[in-house]
């Protein structure tokens, strides 16, 4: 990076710490700062290289300072990226918290440029504290405009609407089967402090064609359109209320036209300002689902209008331990209370010990509320080709596994030569 990547900010950060305890620290303080470097789909390759200046550690163990990265998208598609600066070792006690927001339009170049030059801010406390401090150089970077601020509505033409469309098709042939699939979407959001909105279309065509042994060709199709839309509005920062609706229809689901709706609230123990580290969130939502059935159904209805309601029950943290999360959904259709669903989920990754990771994962969910399995039973060519849902009792996926890594404490050299999984495979 040069020398104009680092802001004068940075000279306030070293000029706040006392002459006295950065010259203890400097006496107790390896040559180069010891940094555990904890981002998910960060360009670590690029990080070293911009950041030479610092030791990257395999474990956070021996690092002087953990930095812990999260995310979240924002309004107008980008990514705001907080980054937590925690002081380990001699450096216990001194934290720091940093903020860098990418625009939906930035490069993946220019995102990563933007969140290396905030990570160097963050680190320069820490690296002022080693014997390397009198070789740093801080410099004013010429004024560029604002890089990575949300506009203010005044500024912005859309007022905050955020538009996007895609298509997609793919066709894969071999000698006796040929399949071809199209898919469509479109989205339109709106994102503020005090409201957000989501509206959502999608649909998707699928058509395969296999040829039997006597010649004759079996074709299968499978169709499914869909729309949804999400309002909701901000009520301090721990509540919120809004509207949710859906309409669909589905030749995997049997239905022909499907539509809900109806108004929810959920409570965020913790603010929803730290939603990046942790969140604790209860939703209750109560509406009616409509439904026109392809085929008639095993309860003899062919449409039907029912009332239902739903509680969500949310956890995640991040950590520098690890990260957990797990979720309960308890759903019920009002006409019949023995029409129900009750599912968890869970997940991890926790750091066991130095180098030993444990990754974990764990889905259950106990199904009493399929209304649409039609009457008539599913011939071989819909079971074996998943062109119809059956009915179930349960689902079940359970999914954990170790890991250990041990060598070099170091993690600092870059060799991006014949790089696994880019441009091909062994003999």
């Amino acid at each position: 990076m040069s020398r104009s990547g680092v802001g004068l900010v940075l000279l306030l950060f070293i000029a706040g710490m006392s002459p006295d305890g950065v010259a203890a620290r400097q006496a107790q303080a390896p040559e180069r700062l010891r940094v555990f470097l904890d981002c998910f789909r960060c360009d670590f390759d690029y990080i070293r290289t911009e950041m030479p200046f610092v030791d990257y550690m395999r474990d956070r163990t021996d690092a002087d300072v953990h930095i812990l990265v999260t995310q979240q998208g924002v309004g107008a598609g980008g990514q705001e990226y907080t980054l937590n600066f925690i002081g380990l070792r001699t450096f216990t006690g001194i934290a720091d918290t940093l903020r860098y927001v990418s625009t939906a339009e930035d490069t993946d170049d220019v995102r990563r440029r933007g969140l290396t030059r905030v990570l160097m801010m963050g680190m320069m406390p820490y690296v002022a504290a080693t014997p390397l401090a009198p070789r740093i150089v801080i410099a004013l970077a010429e004024d560029e405009g604002p890089v990575g601020t949300v506009p203010s509505q005044g500024e912005d033409p859309w007022n905050f609407w955020v538009f996007e469309v895609g298509a997609d098709f793919n066709r894969e042939e071999e000698s006796l089967e040929k399949e071809q699939e199209a898919e469509f979407e479109f989205s339109a959001n709106r994102t503020t402090e005090d409201w957000k909105i989501d509206i959502r279309l999608d649909g998707s065509y699928s058509e395969r064609d296999i040829e039997r042994d006597e010649g004759d060709i079996f074709t299968s199709i499978r169709r499914s359109y869909g729309a949804d839309f999400l309002i909701v509005g901000s009520v301090g920062p721990h509540f919120s209320v809004g509207m949710e609706g859906d309409l669909n229809s589905s030749t995997f689901g049997n239905e022909k036209l499907s539509f809900a709706l109806g108004p929810a609230v959920e409570y965020n123990v913790f603010p929803y300002a730290e939603s990046t580290r942790r969140r604790l969130t209860v939703l209750y939502e109560v509406g009616f689902q409509y439904f026109d059935w392809r085929e008639i159904t095993v309860f003899n209805e062919v449409r039907e209008t029912r009332p239902a309601h739903r509680l969500a029950i949310g956890y995640s943290t991040r950590q520098p331990w690890g990260n957990l999360g797990g979720s309960i959904n308890l759903s019920q259709f009002l006409h019949d209370t023995q029409k129900n669903r009750i599912s968890f989920d869970g997940n991890g990754n926790v750091r066991l010990w130095r180098g030993l990771n444990l990754n974990f994962g764990a889905s259950y969910s106990r199904i009493r509320d399929q209304l649409s399995i039609p009457k008539r039973d599913a011939t071989d060519e819909e079971v074996f080709l998943r062109l119809r849902q059956l009915r179930t009792d349960f689902r079940v996926d359970v999914r954990f596994g170790l890991s250990y890594r041990f060598g070099s404490i170091f993690n600092n050299v870059v060799n991006p030569r014949f790089r696994r999984g880019f441009g091909g495979g062994r003999f």
